[in-house]
């Protein structure tokens, strides 16, 4: 599913795209080798590197996770992907340009 969220943003942009996560989502396949200026970093960074990674981005776009609340230090607007019965109001984004996206399953990030 991410992968079609991934070529969506790709499409629009021709922003480098990094992609920051734990060890165990580097393990998710994903098929980036046609796709330009996307770096795969899952697996690969320390929290304070992905603090500073989230700084620098002109954009975030991520699940409701702690990168949204790393996004909302360093006034980094982002989209947040809600899957389920997610409470977004109370978790964020919370800066000026951010948007929410909810859904019912993961089944529907790719439509």
């Amino acid at each position: 599913e991410w992968q079609s969220v991934i070529e969506a943003v790709r499409s629009t942009t021709r922003e480098p795209i990094t992609l920051v996560g734990s060890k165990e989502d580097a393990g998710t396949p994903l098929f980036l080798s046609q796709l330009a200026d996307v770096h795969d970093l899952r697996g690969r960074t320390q929290l304070s590197e992905t603090f500073e990674l989230i700084r620098r981005s002109s954009f975030l776009i991520a699940p409701d996770s702690v990168t949204h609340h790393i996004a909302a230090l360093t006034a980094t607007p982002s989209f947040s992907i809600g899957v389920g019965e997610v409470r977004f109001w109370e978790t964020g984004p919370r800066v000026l340009g951010s948007r929410v996206f909810q859904l019912g399953s993961e089944r529907d990030i790719s439509t």
